[in-house]
């Protein structure tokens, strides 16, 4: 593989055309998780941060993820950064801390170590999105995002 090979794999995966629809999802389910949580918050979890910090963790990914999905078929990505910056930060970083936590106070043989990894790729997908979004306030011309269209 040379160099120009992983140049064209790099600019495929940080085009905003290219990573909208891994967002979109990541997006449904960060609104989905943040419902949950917020319904039913995680038992260790609320314990280890209490009951009005756990309202704000799920407060922050529903917010962002609802923000983020509000700007997948708009041009203002300054928007979505802001959408990504409460969902990964004030949701996923948050999450991770607080099992990364768990994980150093467990006893001897238990491990978080498998829920740190999932919680770490669902960062990675708003990662990529921020790279591919990082030079643009709105959408450059010609990469508007279209709705699906009914035919």
């Amino acid at each position: 593989m040379t160099r120009r090979h992983v140049l064209r794999v790099w600019d495929a995966l940080t085009d905003p055309d290219a990573t909208w629809q891994p967002v979109l999802f990541a997006y449904v389910a960060t609104v989905v998780m943040g419902v949950v949580t917020y319904a039913f918050p995680p038992t260790t979890i609320e314990g280890a941060i209490g009951s009005t910090l756990a309202t704000i963790w799920a407060a922050c990914m529903i917010g962002g993820g609802l923000i983020g999905l509000g700007t997948m078929f708009t041009p203002y990505m300054w928007l979505e950064k802001i959408a990504l910056s409460i969902a990964a930060v004030g949701g996923l970083l948050v999450y991770a801390f607080v099992v990364g936590s768990l994980h150093a106070s467990a006893p001897p043989g238990a491990s978080r170590l498998t829920q740190l990894s999932v919680i770490f790729i669902a960062l990675s997908a708003y990662w990529f999105r921020w790279v591919a979004i990082r030079k643009h306030t709105y959408a450059p011309r010609g990469h508007r995002r279209k709705a699906p269209s009914g035919h």
